[in-house]
């Protein structure tokens, strides 16, 4: 589904091909690209979860509101970043999980190619890392926080993946403010990387939001919604009325499954006058460009 904040509409687009959960997505040149995940079959393949990790690749063109397939991952996984940058026509892909099994495989998508490349692993087994490319260094992708199976299943270091020679940079940069799990949503908003929510031993589910500025290496802790908590919500920066925003939506709110969705001006959260047509968790949420003579209005 799509919702067009100028009319404050939303729209029912064309279902993925293959149904799935905790995949990784990444946009690049308008299109969409799904990556991985969890899904149902086959029914042997399945996990403690009940659901067997992907390899496939699809790709959502907007503008014809239509799906096609690109070449599977080199690995099936599922439990990676929701949002993956794409750098120069490529995509990098670390991390994940399959047959109940945390990941350090690496690979990259080369796009117009449709080929991947496996490239050397993490320092250990992620899931659910936030993930962002820096602004200021575009072939710099840094990965933070997520599940690991050290530090009780949660860490809070802070990895930068180096496009130009695939190498790995584990140690200098400024760690998360603590060690989390399960992060949802992160975005690029005024050069900052935001990130939000997630799970802490010592503080339980968390409402915290901390951008991470890229020259001066620190995170800032930044007004919250006000919630004690929100997890497995979608993300996005999108403009309305001349202003740019950052959306939250869907998720959990207080541990209870919602249809909300707010926004974040740079100063405090407001309640947007919209909601989801359905409640949602766990899901891609990205700001693109659509034909709008292609689609079904939801009512």
């Amino acid at each position: 589904m799509a919702w067009v904040p100028s009319e404050n509409q939303w729209y029912r687009l064309k279902e993925m091909p293959t149904k799935r959960r905790a995949m990784a997505y990444s946009e690049y040149k308008g299109e969409l690209y799904v990556i991985g995940g969890w899904a149902g079959e086959p029914e042997e393949e399945r996990d403690r979860t009940g659901l067997v990790a992907q390899d496939v690749v699809e790709i959502y063109d907007p503008l014809t509101n239509t799906w096609r397939t690109g070449a599977n991952m080199p690995r099936k996984r599922g439990k990676m970043s929701h949002m993956y940058p794409a750098v120069d026509g490529r995509i990098p892909v670390a991390g994940g999980e399959r047959h109940n099994q945390r990941l350090k495989e690496a690979a990259v998508y080369y796009i117009e190619e449709d080929k991947w490349k496996v490239i050397d692993d993490l320092h250990q087994s992620w899931t659910f890392p936030y993930v962002m490319a820096n602004p200021y260094h575009p072939h710099l992708v840094h990965f933070a926080a997520g599940n690991t199976d050290m530090h009780r299943n949660m860490n809070d270091f802070h990895s930068v993946l180096n496009m130009n020679t695939y190498e790995w940079d584990h140690d200098s940069k400024a760690r998360y403010p603590f060690e989390i799990t399960d992060g949802d949503g992160a975005v690029l908003y005024n050069n900052q990387w935001y990130t939000f929510g997630g799970w802490s031993h010592e503080l339980g589910s968390v409402i915290d939001v901390y951008a991470y500025d890229f020259l001066e290496d620190k995170w800032i802790r930044k007004p919250h919604p006000p919630f004690r908590s929100w997890s497995h919500q979608g993300a996005t920066v999108a403009v309305k009325d001349g202003e740019e925003r950052i959306y939250m939506m869907g998720g959990r709110i207080d541990m209870q499954l919602t249809d909300a969705v707010w926004y974040y001006d740079g100063t405090r959260w407001y309640e947007a006058d919209t909601k989801m047509p359905v409640a949602l968790w766990n899901f891609m949420c990205v700001t693109m460009d659509l034909d709008l003579n292609n689609l079904e209005p939801i009512n």
